[in-house]
């Protein structure tokens, strides 16, 4: 649920509804406590430069978590559905009554997508392992204390990243409630982000302030929040706890998250907060599991204390502790009136001098969905779309019209010129009964085919010219002609007798042998036979093709 909300900006820092929350357990009374939420935004935003837009929206991390995953790539889609399918034993799904998977920390958060969401991180690459005793990677060198003498180090799980799953129905419902009032959001992050990107040196919206000057590492860095909680409500049972934040991130992308309840002893005015070795022993534990699973080690830790923490001296004794338990971490303090304050007033100054195209809406930037959520200029641009739609069917609508009316005119002169067609084909036809159309077809036909031209044309063949060849070579007194075929088709035949076969073949040669002939190989057939006058005799039959003399394409 919505509890409260704080809007923080250059030299800005309110907050809604003070001490005293009223118990909002039902939906008829959270909507409208939401809507008192948004218009106390509204009237605030309205006294400011940027009335009318929230740079940002800030959801805590209560009702959040981070958690990893194995290689499904960035679609959210996937992401979700995989993170949400959860996990059943094998004796739990064959037993009866099994009815679904075990929940899971991830179910447990964001089991269902109508009121959370769920997305991927940013991606860690590989950094290269340092050595134990070179003072870079305080997770190498923890790492290296658990390897065998003389084994080779495990390669880290492929494709690991870390998942953020968040119940994010206030924000949504917070969200709409601000875009009816005209109030736009610029991105919606969750309190990891904001760390991430306020505190970590490498980011793009790092503010330059004196303090951060110097820090231009581009490797892994954890930052660690400790939040007192609510010490002005007294003995409220809807107090907040004191409470430790932790982010990692990689210019000021965030690649995992957590936080942990810390004990505390209540006073009479405020709470004491238990912050010492046990503290970052749990601390180092967990990220000790993180950085097994995506691969990476934070190499900077900036730890944001409040001022509680000074008297005590519970900072120096946490931050040595965790600088000895993630040995070879750079380890940077600071000390603040109000941690989450002070860091939304830096993330407000960093987004404040930051051009808007640094401000990117990626998962490790963002809550991308939320960040993208449709608002009333979505509805606008709908609206729009649709009234151009409209616009657009009527304009086709009259095209059509007239495009049909056209249609129409030329069928109506089409039969004019066809009537009149038929009655000059009646005309010229008299009273024969014949049908007019058909007569009329017949002759553009007749009249086609005539305005054809030829498509090849032949040459005739040289056949006078060829016979007198053939007569100068048959005209002797041995020889009786029978019969000679030089028509104009392919073939060319003549057929000889003599009483001799050697007369015959003398003659074959001697047709081979004639340079101006037009015919190809002459070819023979020798048969004898009985003459009744002369007694036995051969008879040739020569045959030849025509040469092939080309046709011409007219």
């Amino acid at each position: 649920m919505l509890r409260a909300a704080r809007i923080i900006g250059h030299g800005v820092d309110v907050r809604w509804p003070g001490a005293a929350t009223p118990v909002v357990d039902s939906v008829d009374s959270a909507l409208p406590w939401i809507d008192r939420g948004t218009e106390f935004v509204q009237e605030h935003l309205a006294n400011t430069r940027s009335a009318g837009r929230l740079e940002a929206l800030v959801l805590d991390v209560d009702g959040a978590m981070c958690s990893w995953i194995t290689g499904l790539g960035s679609d959210h889609q996937a992401v979700a559905a995989a993170a949400r399918m959860g996990s059943t034993s094998d004796h739990l799904a064959d037993a009866p009554g099994a009815e679904s998977p075990s929940v899971t920390p991830v179910t447990f958060f964001a089991g269902d997508a109508v009121d959370s969401t769920i997305q991927p991180l940013g991606q860690p690459s590989d950094e290269a392992p340092a050595a134990p005793d070179s003072g870079e990677g305080g997770g190498v060198a923890i790492l290296s204390r658990l390897k065998k003498p003389g084994s080779k180090a495990a390669p880290f799980a492929a494709g690991r990243r870390g998942i953020l799953a968040a119940c994010d129905l206030p924000g949504r419902l917070f969200v709409d409630a601000l875009d009816r009032r005209g109030v736009e959001v610029g991105r919606a992050i969750t309190l990891w982000h904001a760390l991430a990107q306020a505190w970590d040196p490498s980011s793009k919206l790092s503010p330059t302030a004196p303090g951060a000057a110097g820090l231009t590492s581009v490797n892994t860095c954890a930052v660690v929040m400790i939040d007192a909680g609510d010490e002005t409500i007294g003995e409220d049972k809807d107090a907040t706890p004191p409470r430790l934040v932790w982010a990692w991130s990689r210019r000021g992308e965030l690649l995992a998250g957590g936080s942990m309840r810390l004990a505390h002893v209540r006073g009479e005015s405020a709470s004491e907060i238990t912050l010492g070795k046990e503290e970052a022993s749990r601390l180092a534990a967990e990220w000790l599991a993180w950085s097994m699973q995506l691969g990476i080690s934070p190499r900077r830790v900036v730890c944001v204390f409040p001022e509680s923490t000074r008297e005590n001296d519970s900072a120096r004794t946490f931050g040595t502790s965790l600088g000895t338990a993630w040995n070879g971490a750079l380890i940077d303090a600071v000390v603040t009136r109000d941690p989450i304050g002070d860091t939304l007033e830096r993330l407000a100054l960093a987004l404040e001098s930051t051009s808007e195209k640094l401000v990117e809406t990626t998962p490790g930037a963002a809550l991308v969905e939320l960040s993208s959520r449709p608002g009333g200029a979505h509805r606008a641009m709908y609206k729009w779309i649709a009234i151009a739609v409209l616009a657009a069917a009527g304009v086709m609508g009259v095209v059509a019209w007239q495009a049909k009316r056209s249609a129409e005119r030329i069928n109506e002169s089409s039969m004019v010129w066809y009537d009149k067609g038929m009655t000059a084909a009646k005309d010229a036809l008299g009273t024969a009964p014949i049908d007019p159309m058909q007569s009329l077809r017949d002759e553009v036909r007749l009249r086609e085919r005539e305005l054809i031209p030829p498509s090849r044309v032949v040459p005739a063949k040289p056949v006078l010219e060829e016979l007198e060849t053939i007569s100068m070579v048959i005209s002797h007194e041995d020889l009786t002609l029978e019969s000679i075929d030089l028509s104009s088709a392919n073939l060319v035949r003549v057929t000889i007798t003599a009483e001799k076969i050697e007369t015959l073949e003398a003659v074959t040669n001697a047709l081979r042998q004639i340079s101006n002939s037009r015919v190809n190989r002459w070819e023979a057939d020798y048969k004898e036979f009985n003459d009744p006058k002369n007694g036995k005799a051969v008879r040739a039959t020569l045959s030849a093709t025509w040469q092939d003399t080309g046709a011409k394409s007219e």
